[in-house]
């Protein structure tokens, strides 16, 4: 007799797969969604930036903030419709 592929073990495999996805998805953009304009306008002021890096997009004047924190070691991109804007606010 040969035996069948969609026993318990089966599925119990494709569940957890599907948790390691979900949990993979759901932490990509975490530190990206917690962080706004805002929050950057605020830092500014607050001279807590040590470093802002503009990536502009191909579709001028959209682009990425790269920002590196004093206090903080990790970096955080933040997602911008006009970097001039953005430029114009760091002066």
């Amino acid at each position: 007799m040969k035996k069948q592929a969609g026993g318990f073990g089966f599925y119990f495999v494709i569940l957890i797969l599907m948790a390691f996805i979900w949990y993979f998805i759901s932490t990509l953009g975490m530190n990206n969604a917690d962080y706004n304009y805002h929050d950057f306008e605020e830092d500014l002021e607050a001279n807590n930036i040590k470093e802002v890096v503009i990536v502009p997009s191909q579709y001028v004047p959209t682009g990425t903030l790269e920002l590196t924190f004093y206090d903080k070691k990790t970096t955080v991109n933040l997602y911008v419709t006009d970097t001039e804007e953005a430029k114009a606010d760091m002066d």
